[in-house]
């Protein structure tokens, strides 16, 4: 399945390549289905690129709910050489200033990892919004000129045959008044 951006160039490309209009050098004429057919590619692919944001933001969370386990088990570590730190008669105050001292780096070293994960995981969330914005942005301006240039085609178009119809009328009166 192609991105959404391969998409589009693929619509510059067949722009590229479509011929031009016969009566006008800077107009084109496209086949609707080809087009049509393109910005259905466009609409198919924009979930799969939500899917692929989503699952960064899984990964994210994941790596939080893993920075938070591992905080819970150095303080559980902490808490378990406390215990047998006071068992002991003679270190109890110096086991138990250690034992808050340990759980305070713990607590702090898993608040840093927390502050670093979701920073990590805004970052990255950023960069999927930015992209997609991007994408969208640019998608909806291709599809406006792939409209207009249909519309001066078909506009053009209009104007040509009208103006054949008009030499056709006038070369009939003319072959009637002769």
């Amino acid at each position: 399945m192609d991105s959404i951006i391969d998409i589009i160039d693929e619509i510059q490309d067949y722009l590229d390549t479509c011929k031009k209009s016969a009566f006008s050098g800077n107009r084109i004429l496209v086949e609707k289905e080809q087009i049509t057919e393109l910005l259905q590619d466009i609409r198919l692919n924009i979930p799969s690129e939500i899917s692929q944001a989503r699952r960064i933001s899984e990964k994210c969370e994941k790596i939080v709910q893993e920075a938070h386990n591992k905080a819970n088990q150095i303080i559980k570590q902490a808490e378990d050489q406390a215990e047998k730190l006071i068992l002991d008669h003679e270190i109890t105050r110096a086991a138990k200033a250690e034992a808050e001292a340990i759980v305070s780096d713990a607590k702090e070293d898993a608040r840093e990892i927390r502050i670093n994960a979701v920073s990590y995981a805004d970052d990255l969330l950023s960069d999927v919004e930015e992209a997609i914005t991007q994408t969208l942005h640019k998608v909806e301006s291709e599809s406006r000129e792939a409209v207009r240039i249909l519309e001066e085609s078909t506009e053009q178009l209009e104007d040509q045959l009208n103006s054949e119809i008009e030499i056709i009328i006038g070369n009939r009166d003319e072959l009637k008044n002769s």
